[in-house]
């Protein structure tokens, strides 16, 4: 049978037409679904602009009770603290000995909180390995708590090195029994943990430690260490130059913990290294007080940063944070939700 080219023609000309159509709006179709779930990505990690009274908490370690400070302008004060050992509480410490002066110290309209100092490695591990004493040390730290009038407790619980997934678990045992037992006597908990966690993979399972805790108190200092190369205290930005910046730590933080539960506590102070010609570290860094670094360094300091060269023409570089690095961070810090800060330390500053 002879078919009509017209009519061929006409036929080819309405299946190519039906094709695109089709063909356009499965597309229209599946970029619509790409854009509502872009919507929905941007809509999770979207800033949160913290619009409240921003709270401020200033720890007090047990070497500065005598040191001249204003309790008063802030909402906390954290004691710093008492330490351990595989007994229990070391109760012939000096953070445990000074604790009666700390309560003769007159906070007028501040709440008060207890440091828990666990800061060896070495010691650290050996407790995590014994329920019985972290059983002790907890049943311990709560009642000397209830006993000097704290209404919280803080976990400061270091380790300088990395570890396997069994320490981790054990760090989650340990504090997910101290938040139910502190909790059970009316007292607030809180863990402090290292602003680099993420970026140095420390054994701590900070989804874990949020969800078991009433705050996540970020030590967001001490990022360029004394050992290592000249570096700020924590930057603010720059991750590209120094690997990491505070920008990038919030990003982690709050994939996992909501910005209503974290602290930001920023250090009052710095590191003085003696560099070569070339700005590399001939020897570690001597730390220096916000206070000092004033009184010895102000010519020659300029922002967050001094350099100068002693009597012995030596080259020295310190960073350090002060008023004014601080208070760019709470700006920043406020965008993303955030509105809860501390200071480390009493006396530096």
């Amino acid at each position: 049978m002879r078919i009509n080219k017209n009519l061929l023609v006409l036929i080819l000309v309405f299946c190519i037409g039906s094709f695109f159509i089709n063909f356009n709006v499965e597309n229209k179709d599946i970029v619509k679904k790409n854009i509502i779930k872009e919507d929905t990505k941007l809509i999770k990690t979207s800033k949160k602009q913290f619009v409240g009274e921003i709270t401020k908490s200033l720890f007090v370690p047990y070497w500065s009770l005598e040191s001249d400070f204003n309790s008063n302008i802030y909402e906390r004060v954290i004691y710093f603290g008492i330490s351990t050992n595989e007994n229990g509480i070391n109760k012939e410490e000096v953070g445990y000995k000074n604790l009666g002066k700390f309560s003769l110290i007159n906070f007028i309209n501040s709440k008060k909180y207890l440091t828990l100092r666990m800061l060896n490695t070495e010691d650290n591990l050996k407790i995590l390995k014994n329920s019985s004493s972290t059983n002790q040390i907890i049943e311990q730290t709560i009642s000397i708590a209830k006993q000097n009038n704290f209404i919280g407790i803080v976990l400061d619980l270091e380790m300088s090195v990395l570890f396997g997934d069994d320490i981790t678990s054990q760090i989650n045992e340990f504090s997910n029994s101290f938040y139910k037992e502190a909790k059970g006597n009316n007292l607030n908990y809180s863990v402090a943990i290292y602003g680099d966690v993420f970026y140095r993979k420390r054994p701590y399972d900070v989804s874990n430690l949020a969800k078991n805790s009433d705050e996540i108190m970020i030590m967001a200092y001490n990022f360029h260490k004394s050992i290592g190369e000249p570096g700020p205290n924590f930057p603010l930005d720059n991750a590209e130059v120094y690997g990491y910046d505070m920008k990038v730590l919030m990003d982690d933080f709050l994939s996992i913990v909501p910005p209503e539960k974290l602290t930001m506590i920023f250090g009052m102070y710095g590191y003085d290294w003696i560099v070569d010609d070339k700005g590399r570290p001939i020897r570690p860094a001597q730390s220096l007080s916000l206070n000092e670094i004033r009184n010895k360094h102000l010519n020659d300091c300029n922002g967050e940063k001094c350099e100068f060269k002693d009597s012995d023409n030596k080259k020295h570089i310190i960073w350090y944070e002060n008023e004014e690095s601080v208070s760019k961070k709470i700006e920043y810090l406020k965008s993303r939700g955030v509105g809860s800060f501390a200071y480390w330390a009493a006396g530096y500053f």
